[in-house]
């Protein structure tokens, strides 16, 4: 007689929570966009070819080739998703051990969640190595909730919040918005619940 031992495989990683955003910033440009940004970049070149920077006209022709394609070309919906070991986004996953801080930003209609990654090498890099993530500005209070039970959220001075961040990811989010209000201000709505639940036990 054999005996058969029943082994439970239960996978350890869990799948916490996903949303499908944007890969970028993107609104449908109109002509006005083009021609403006168009003789912004034929003055700047034509400033550059005066005083003799030729390495300098290349890198500016190169950047504005790339403005002009991102500012035609929608973006990609991708997948974000937050699981018990990390987030996976973009087709890699980041363990909760390689990132130092979460933050969230806010650009005109457009929340941003900015993952600050941990760098080994330059730790007090200008340049710090940044995710930004969209999201829904329904789900914010979801999304903070749980990384905070993994990783710490960026106060301004932490993130180097300046006026170049806030022009290019937007306003700083602060921590205050999450905490939780004073019972005073939601009195009436704690009473109603109380009545409710004595209602259900009658």
């Amino acid at each position: 007689m054999k005996l058969h031992t029943e082994i439970e495989t239960k996978n350890p990683i869990e799948y916490l929570y996903s949303w499908k955003a944007p890969e970028r910033h993107w609104k449908p440009k109109d002509r006005a966009w083009y021609v403006i940004y168009a003789f912004f970049f034929t003055v700047l070149v034509a400033f550059l070819a005066l005083i003799n920077e030729w390495v300098l006209i290349l890198a500016v022709v190169a950047f504005a080739f790339l403005w002009f394609v991102q500012g035609s070309v929608e973006p990609q919906t991708t997948e974000h998703i937050i699981s018990s070991v990390g987030i996976k986004t973009f087709n890699k996953l980041y363990r909760w051990n390689e990132i130092k801080n979460f933050w969230f930003s806010q650009k005109k209609d457009f929340i941003t969640l900015n993952l600050d990654l941990l760098d080994v090498e330059k730790p007090d890099a200008f340049f710090k190595r940044r995710l930004s993530l969209i999201i829904k500005n329904e789900d914010i209070d979801k999304i903070f909730e749980l990384l905070f039970n993994f990783i710490e959220y960026g106060d301004p001075e932490d993130v180097g919040t300046n006026l170049f961040t806030d022009i290019v990811y937007g306003k700083h989010v602060s921590i205050e918005e999450f905490m939780i209000k004073p019972i005073e201000e939601n009195l009436e709505e704690v009473i109603e619940e109380v009545k409710e639940r004595e209602a259900r036990s009658e």
